[in-house]
């Protein structure tokens, strides 16, 4: 487990402000623990809750969707997903090649927000 690093909040709060969902209700911030989800290094990321066992979390629903394209141009769809509790559970992202990731993109234009489906 780590502290959000200051590229992965950056995107966050980008994808905040092209989506219209304010993410500090649901527990983000700049001291956010994070945990890397076993992706293949596509930089899925799973948010810890120290005021309930991690264990019992389990997925609730999809607050945003969305995709951008890799700094190769290859396209990147992600999700982002709060637990049962309604708060944040994880960023989801996945590159079309299931190849790492490249980097997040640095610009609010980069980034395309999708309908959120049932």
């Amino acid at each position: 487990m780590r502290t959000i690093s200051k590229n992965e909040y950056d995107f966050l709060l980008r994808v905040q402000s092209e989506s219209g969902k304010d993410f500090h209700v649901l527990g983000l911030s700049r001291q956010s623990v994070v945990e890397p989800m076993a992706d293949g290094g596509m930089g899925s990321l799973r948010f810890t809750d120290e005021s309930t066992s991690n264990t019992t979390r389990s997925l609730g629903s999809m607050i945003v969707q969305g995709e951008f394209d890799d700094a190769d141009g290859v396209p990147v769809s992600f999700t982002i997903n709060q637990d049962n509790e309604g708060k944040l559970l994880e960023l989801d992202l996945w590159r079309v090649d299931f190849e790492p990731l490249k980097k997040l993109p640095s610009k609010e234009n980069e980034i395309r927000i999708l309908p959120v489906t049932a």
